[in-house]
């Protein structure tokens, strides 16, 4: 991020509420098409006036200069966010990409390609940098027929600084899925609910690759790094750790009263 701090991002997923039920089976094939955006970038605190962006919802509209050049081949429905002011004319700006792709015969319960997501670690100026950014994708099915087809994903990219060290490994961004889990309008015979859930397949020719896992990505300084998002249409998503603690928590409360009644 900077010469002295390094922002850890945190992907974050807002579930939507559902507009209609719409019903799917466990035999059925998704096919689809993603496009991105993003919106409503924040300055990191103080909120200075020297915060710097730029965002480009539709790369084949041209490349904004600070951007470029970007790592892969413009398309329909790419998004891109850079910002920060590079600390000399060596350095580059921080950059966000997201090319997203398509999906076919995709059974329920099977991991698919969403997207790439690439993270530039420029070094800029303090007090020029982010703190947080929101990703819009938008789910196309195409199969099974759906009454409402589209299916809208809403997620913020959390950026949270931390001092750099002398560790490249130990300052390395990070890019991290912060919720795994968004629900989605479908349903089955059953009425159970589905949801998308997402994960990281590391890109091992990536500059980042040996550094990272399905939740997390990481990328050294001055360099860029990609990961493949997969989904998951789903009707068991993975408990959020925070969740388990708290069911188990409240079973033991409830096991601990049963026994002082005994």
């Amino acid at each position: 991020m900077s010469k002295l701090s390094k922002p850890i991002l945190f992907l974050a997923f807002l579930a939507v509420s559902p507009l209609s039920a719409q019903t799917i089976g466990a035999s059925s094939l998704l096919n689809g098409s993603v496009s991105s955006s993003f919106t409503g970038p924040v300055a990191e605190p103080p909120n200075s006036a020297s915060f710097a962006y730029a965002i480009d919802n539709n790369l084949l509209n041209g490349v904004p200069a600070v951007l470029s050049p970007i790592p892969f081949t413009a398309t329909a429905g790419a998004s891109a966010f850079s910002w920060g002011t590079a600390s000399s004319n060596n350095n580059s700006t921080s950059a966000l990409w997201f090319r997203p792709g398509s999906f076919s015969n995709v059974a329920v319960e099977t991991s698919f390609e969403i997207g790439r997501l690439y993270y530039r670690n420029g070094t800029i100026i303090s007090g020029t940098g982010a703190s947080q950014v929101d990703l819009s994708m938008a789910l196309t099915f195409s199969s099974p027929l759906l009454q409402n087809p589209t299916q809208m994903i809403n997620s913020t990219l959390m950026m949270i600084n931390t001092t750099n060290g002398n560790d490249p490994i130990a300052s390395a961004d990070i890019v991290e899925i912060g919720s795994p889990a968004s629900l989605l309008t479908f349903t089955d015979p059953a009425n159970r609910q589905y949801y998308l859930e997402l994960t990281f397949q590391v890109d091992q020719n990536a500059t980042d690759g040996s550094l990272s896992d399905q939740d997390t990505f990481r990328v050294f300084e001055g360099e860029t790094g990609q990961a493949v998002l997969m989904g998951r249409v789903t009707v068991a998503p993975i408990p959020e750790p925070g969740g388990a603690v708290l069911i188990a928590a409240a079973g033991m409360a409830i096991l601990l009263r049963r026994r002082r009644r005994d």
